[in-house]
């Protein structure tokens, strides 16, 4: 009796204390209804946590990256990122600073007649100078699949069309002409590249048109630093990344002082290539692997 006297002492004091709790609580399932609403209420907490982790890449992204110089002359400054593998090249033309477009004809296509190059190693280029250049880059977009090629976009030195088809690809264009004082961006046409009077004008591909924009691959940008409103400027600069993506390259030629209208993409992935004093960035490919392909039109700056 003292026993059964107790159970029911503890049952009022379990039932005032915890009002909600029954029996049918503690013996009755859920309803079927409830475990759904629960269910949801789960799976909405898991998907903000999912979106806050997919976030943190792209703050990260938001934050500057460092650089430093680490080569000066009077006319040309050499920049190294130091978190990624990327070289920014400042050329000045107001202070005799100038670029040289090197080919090596091999032959004409009998159906197009253009043009065919030779393509040779940074290496083997640079051993045929008759002076030391600063750097070297690769020019212009090419078939990587045969041994002599035409290139794929139009090209026009002292005065004289070299190549001249730039619509074998549905993609975006502009053209860099480039005086002994200045250079200027213009858009794509052909009256523009026929109708170029200075040096070296050649087709590449502009940031209107976003192209394997997420792809971590190699990269080479031109830019004009502060163009003035005809876009022309006496400032170059030249991105040269082993690895890095579209919109994070991008963002960065803002930050030195370029615009969309005044940048050119040049040959990405494993054409990218850069000579410096005996260094070299071989970009990666689309397989993540660095390419050290040969290369038909190469670009040496001097001062």
């Amino acid at each position: 009796m003292k026993l059964f006297l107790r159970y029911i002492c503890l049952i009022s004091i379990v039932t005032f204390a915890f009002p909600t709790l029954t029996f049918s609580n503690w013996l009755v399932p859920p309803r079927l209804t409830e475990v759904i609403k629960t269910n949801e209420k789960l799976q909405k907490i898991q998907a903000r946590k999912l979106r806050v982790l997919k976030m943190e890449p792209v703050l990260l992204l938001e934050e500057k990256l460092s650089y430093r110089t680490v080569k000066s002359t009077s006319a040309i400054t050499l920049n190294r990122y130091d978190t990624i593998d990327m070289l920014v090249q400042e050329i000045n033309l107001s202070k005799w600073g100038y670029f040289q477009s090197l080919l090596n004809l091999g032959w004409y296509d009998e159906l197009t007649g253009e043009p065919l190059f030779q393509k040779n190693k940074l290496t083997e280029i640079v051993q045929t100078l008759d002076r030391k250049p600063f750097s070297l880059i690769n020019g212009q977009f090419f078939d990587p699949s045969k041994k002599i090629t035409p290139l794929s976009f139009g090209l026009k030195m002292d005065g004289v069309v070299r190549t001249a088809w730039a619509d074998n690809r549905d993609e975006s264009k502009n053209i860099l002409v480039i005086n002994k004082w200045w250079a200027q961006i213009l858009p794509y046409s052909w009256d523009n590249l026929r109708d170029a009077e200075w040096y070296l004008a050649m087709v590449n591909l502009s940031l209107n048109k976003p192209k394997f924009s997420s792809e971590n691959i190699g990269r080479t940008y031109i830019c004009l630093k502060n163009p003035d409103t005809s876009n022309k400027s006496s400032e170059v600069l030249i991105f040269t990344a082993k690895a890095i993506t579209e919109s994070v390259i991008e963002k960065e030629l803002l930050r030195w002082w370029c615009t969309r209208n005044s940048s050119s993409k040049l040959d990405s992935s494993g054409s990218t290539q850069l000579w410096v004093d005996g260094e070299f960035v071989y970009g990666n490919s689309h397989k993540w692997n660095p390419d050290y392909r040969w290369i038909p039109h190469t670009i040496a700056i001097y001062e």
